[in-house]
């Protein structure tokens, strides 16, 4: 007899969940009062930014988070060969901004203990950020681009 599962909401967690309990066997019921893939889906935009997320230091949801992005690249391509379905993913990094000279030292110190974690992080600031990023703030001073 099989187990039955009822996920309520359709967004990119929801339908990966679904995925892969019904990949371990169980029956599956999504339950989604609009469109499947809308609302918080387009709003984080499927965003795995471990080094984004936490800007203290290595906790337990850090390594979940990275983990999970290690993993990702092997189940993109599990999904696409099921599916036969090609969708949109870009590997683009993140800035985190700095608008003060105060606020550099605790740049740097992110950027140092995230290198021991992997991310290949640097401080970049002038023409090189807004070459990375033209649309910011000539307010801003510099920021932490982790490509990862």
């Amino acid at each position: 007899m099989s187990q039955n599962i009822i996920i309520i909401g359709g967004g990119i967690i929801g339908l990966s969940c679904a995925y892969e309990l019904r990949m371990r066997g169980f029956d599956v019921t999504v339950l989604e009062a609009r469109r499947c893939g809308g609302q918080a889906s387009g709003a984080a935009a499927g965003m795995l930014a471990p080094f984004s997320e936490n800007t203290e230091g290595p906790d337990a949801f850090f390594r979940l988070c990275q983990f999970s992005l290690l993993l990702y690249p092997e189940w993109q391509e599990q999904i696409r060969s099921i599916s036969g379905v090609h969708f949109e993913y870009a590997n683009t990094g993140s800035l985190h901004i700095a608008y003060h000279a105060a606020d550099l030292l605790s740049l740097e110190g992110r950027r140092l203990w995230q290198r021991q974690y992997g991310s290949s992080g640097e401080i970049v600031s002038g023409a090189e950020l807004f070459r990375m990023e033209p649309a910011l703030s000539r307010d801003v001073l510099a920021a932490l681009y982790t490509p990862e």
